[in-house]
């Protein structure tokens, strides 16, 4: 799944532990409540990988953003399997990002 942002902005948001928050932060009430209590458990920040683990329910999900080749945009990377089971999840986190964007980048 492709994110259209550019990888670096979103590596250098991910560093800074504020602008993390602001830009994973989510809008709806109700799924905060019933899911993401505590949401992040941690956050890793390398060359070209970005890995996030994030507390859904009773599972943590490792989900891992790379840099899309191409156009320097944010994918998140999953087996083709993975694809298709944390295919809600992987598009919440990714409207989550899109919506959260211009607010975290300031």
């Amino acid at each position: 799944m492709i994110i259209k942002k550019d990888f670096d902005d979103f590596k250098k948001i991910l560093e800074n532990k504020e602008k993390s928050k602001t830009l994973l932060h989510t809008r709806n009430w109700f799924y905060k409540l019933l899911f993401f209590q505590n949401p992040f458990k941690e956050i890793i920040v390398k060359n070209d990988m970005v890995a996030i683990s994030i507390i859904s329910g009773k599972y943590i999900y490792n989900a891992e953003f790379v840099r899309e080749l191409t156009k320097n945009q944010i994918e998140i990377k999953n087996s083709k399997f993975g694809a298709v089971a944390w295919y809600f999840l992987n598009s919440y986190i990714s409207k989550r990002i899109e919506y959260n964007w211009e607010e975290a980048i300031k």
